[in-house]
């Protein structure tokens, strides 16, 4: 009989839940876990059963290991240990993403800022919309940003909706306006991310590889 899971999730009990329904879940490695036949409550990671969990895979690029250790795990994305890169998990296979760098999203933002200039008979409204389209879009990035190879994502993974990107646009005008502070949280957040960044739940990534599934 296939071994059934409660869990503890803001102090409620969850479950029975079986091993693969588990993965759809918000679970880390502390998690508390019990199952039938345990004494007490235990932290998932004292489980060996669920120990693969938790394995993500090392990914070595140019000589380079991503962190196989999460930190957290938020819908379909884990945020690595290390503070630099996250993995997306979908269903046709993972994707392995570094925060992007400073100086990318700075170049990126200047080519987009040009690109403005000639939406500039429509003020307000056509920046605007010149961002919340191509955010919302299947490319989920502005001109500027796929020039140097970044998108933006939820903090979730997934492709941000256009109320989203609406938000995140004139919070953007926010971070500007108050001597640019908000760009420059990007330096003191763990997921390198700006005060519209936060606001709207975004994160700007760079893919640095991928693993696709043969099934």
């Amino acid at each position: 009989m296939e071994r059934k899971f409660f869990i503890v999730r803001n102090d409620q009990k969850y479950g029975p839940y079986t091993k693969e329904e588990l993965v759809g879940f918000v679970i880390t490695p502390d998690t508390l876990v019990w199952y039938e036949g345990l004494p007490d409550w235990t932290e998932a990671k004292n489980i060996e059963e669920l120990s693969d969990l938790f394995q993500y895979p090392i990914v070595t690029l140019q000589n380079k290991s991503v962190s196989s250790i999460p930190e957290e795990r938020i819908g379909n994305i884990v945020y690595h240990a290390d503070q630099m890169h996250v993995t997306l998990y979908t269903p046709q296979g993972e994707i392995y993403y570094r925060y992007a760098d400073f100086g990318d999203r700075f170049v990126g933002l200047l080519l987009d800022r040009l690109i403005c200039l000639f939406l500039s008979f429509l003020p307000i409204i056509g920046p605007w919309l010149y961002y919340a389209i191509l955010h919302s879009s299947a490319d989920q990035a502005t001109v500027g940003q796929r020039v140097m190879n970044i998108k933006c994502l939820s903090d979730e993974g997934n492709t941000i909706d256009f109320g989203q990107a609406t938000g995140r646009f004139f919070m953007s005008i926010v971070s500007s306006l108050i001597f640019c502070i908000g760009y420059f949280l990007y330096f003191g957040n763990s997921k390198k991310q700006t005060l519209h960044d936060s606001v709207a739940k975004t994160i700007v990534v760079k893919e640095i590889g991928r693993k696709e599934y043969n099934f």
